[in-house]
């Protein structure tokens, strides 16, 4: 498997994240990022949702699932042609 590509499961809410992390969701029908927040002591949860989910849907998006974010791919590091060579001697 190369750098770029990812693998995981999708995990049902019987077994949620941790809070505080943030991770894809989906309804079943779209996908978005959200993070996880539970407060243990009144047994809440919530979902914040980032992206292209409109805060008039957040409260219909009923979340069946979730996975972890992939890593992103590393950063490209670009140098000219000058300081390559000075790097270079």
């Amino acid at each position: 498997m190369n750098e770029s590509e990812f693998t995981a499961v999708w995990s049902r809410m019987d077994t949620p994240p941790p809070s505080g992390t943030r991770c894809l969701v989906t309804d079943g029908d779209v996908v978005v990022i959200a993070t996880y927040i539970s407060d243990s002591s009144d047994k809440r949860t919530l979902w914040l949702f980032c992206g292209n989910i409109a805060d008039k849907d957040a409260h219909t998006f009923e979340v069946q699932g979730w996975m972890p974010l992939p890593k992103p791919i590393p950063k490209l590091v670009k140098v000219n042609e000058d300081e390559k060579i000075v790097a270079e001697n």
